[in-house]
């Protein structure tokens, strides 16, 4: 399944309603940042069987019980996180030769680096909280999701911990 094809987790009003991102936001610059956060981010904690599962039923509409209610109240909550993660870089900072710059109506200015770090630092705590929940919760069912325990070995594994982030983060992709 290609990047333009792959079906949304989540409603990009949902986001809109249920984060920080302002309606004013194009839909279209939320849903490719959704699109990267599901396939770079939420693919690792379900292992690529899993997503690949659910990615078909969420396109075929044929989600069952125990998979709506992950996606409903595991995932719902690991997407609003984590696209507040990504998001902020790609709507309000621009890259230059001086540095990074910050975005407004009338002009750009000078982002402060403590600030902007401070709000990547806890969005990223935040994340990776949520992706905690739905590892603990995936291992806790995998009678309910057998996907989850298969080892895909074309896809990405399932990468878990207990009290390390489930996620292989490297500051230059946030």
């Amino acid at each position: 399944m290609g990047l333009i094809e792959r079906p949304l987790f989540i409603e990009i009003q949902d986001i809109k309603n249920n984060t920080e991102i302002d309606d004013n936001v194009s839909d279209m610059k939320i849903q490719r940042s959704l699109i990267e956060v599901q396939n770079t981010m939420l693919q690792k904690v379900l292992g690529s069987t899993l997503f690949e599962k659910m990615s078909e039923d969420i396109k075929n509409d044929t989600l069952t019980n125990q998979y709506l209610t992950l996606l409903k109240e595991k995932i719902h909550e690991y997407l609003l996180a984590a696209i507040e993660l990504k998001i902020p870089k790609k709507l309000n900072i621009k890259y230059t030769e001086n540095g990074l710059l910050t975005k407004d109506i009338d002009h750009a200015s000078k982002l402060q680096y403590n600030e902007s770090e401070a709000v990547r630092k806890e969005n990223l705590r935040v994340t990776t909280f949520y992706g905690q929940l739905i590892t603990e919760y995936l291992k806790a069912n995998l009678n309910k999701f057998p996907e989850y325990a298969i080892e895909d070995k074309s896809g990405i594994k399932a990468q878990d911990t207990i009290f390390n982030s489930p996620f292989v983060f490297v500051d230059d992709e946030i």
